[in-house]
């Protein structure tokens, strides 16, 4: 018998299970569990593997939960945000706007891939300031908005001061009021709960911060995450929008070419007092010229965007007159401001 040489076949090893496979059918299991914790680290490990087959089951968690909420549902509702958005999920937009009040960050950065959103982003427009208007006015910017460029027609207000004298007078300076303020507090995650992800708006451009929106009021946010049981929690605001900040969106809606538009929120213009029915004209003068550069704006917003032609509202022009006069004795006639 020959022996020399022969060397018997290898066995072959038993496959090791892919842990991260076998965790996802576990996180599909414990997704519809009972038991809220359970739920909880579900939740935060499909966000954790970036198990995208999970978005709709979070979306449920979403759409089923009770209200109101108390603290451990809040916590909940918290890391499935989360998971949401380490998936990019493109959720209904219907389905997180309910959370837009109490976690704005998580829901508008949501909303910018969200289906169905021009109306719920819209909405928004006309209920917030600061940083959550930028955010929307952002997005829908993205989107070349209809709903957008008829907000802003809509809102959008013109002043005009006119100086009255007998000979121009110096150049005068409009203030800024604009203003950030920053609310502290703690939060308290649950027990047992998997790290609990805290999301802040940011004003500006800095390592490890993300662009939740660009436009001409960019918008940034931060995620921290904590595994203590307390975690501070900061909420920065800002002021705004302004009506030149309406403007600039509109210019924006339009093209680039249109920030060159020479047409303010708020402007000053002079009147050289001769009589009363030449300081008539010379208002009606400056008003026609605000208008005009209004309207132009407006047709090519309008063009941009689809909006009919026929639904352009005339700008809403408030005028303000300064009577620098030397010499009183005739009074300024009365003007339709």
């Amino acid at each position: 018998m020959l022996t020399a040489g022969y060397r018997s076949a290898p066995q072959r090893a038993t496959p090791r299970e892919d842990p991260i496979a076998q965790r996802a059918a576990e996180i599909t299991r414990d997704l519809g569990s009972a038991d809220i914790r359970t739920v909880a680290w579900a939740a935060y490990d499909a966000g954790r593997y970036h198990l995208t087959d999970a978005a709709p089951s979070l979306v449920r968690l979403l759409a089923t939960a009770p209200a109101p909420l108390d603290r451990e549902r809040w916590a909940l509702v918290d890391v499935v945000l989360d998971a949401l958005i380490q998936l990019d999920a493109r959720v209904p937009a219907a389905e997180i706007v309910k959370f837009a009040e109490p976690r704005p960050v998580q829901t508008l950065v949501l909303l910018t891939a969200a289906t169905g959103r021009e109306g719920v982003l819209v909405d928004q427009l006309a209920m917030t300031k600061g940083y959550r208007w930028y955010a929307a006015a952002n997005i829908l910017l993205r989107d070349k908005s209809p709903g957008l460029a008829r907000h802003l027609f809509g809102t959008v207000r013109l002043d005009l001061t006119i100086v009255v004298s007998e000979r121009e007078p110096g150049a005068g300076a409009l203030g800024d009021s604009s203003s950030v303020g920053v609310g502290d507090g703690i939060g308290v995650n649950p027990k047992d709960f998997p790290p609990h992800a805290q999301y802040r708006f940011e004003g500006a451009a800095w390592s490890g911060f993300v662009v939740l929106a660009a436009g001409p009021h960019p918008i940034y946010y931060s995620r921290t995450v904590s595994t203590t049981l307390q975690y501070p929690t900061s909420f920065p605001e800002i002021g705004g929008p302004t009506d030149d900040d309406r403007l600039d969106y509109l210019r924006a809606l339009g093209s680039d070419t249109m920030m060159g538009v020479p047409l303010r929120a708020e402007s000053r213009a002079w009147a050289r007092w001769t009589t009363a029915e030449a300081f008539l004209r010379r208002v009606e003068e400056l008003r026609r010229d605000l208008e005009r550069r209004y309207r132009y704006l407006q047709t090519i917003v309008m063009r941009a965007t689809g909006v009919p032609l026929d639904a352009a509202a005339p700008p809403r022009i408030d005028i303000r007159v300064e009577d620098q006069r030397t010499d009183r004795s005739v009074p300024l006639p009365e003007i339709n401001r």
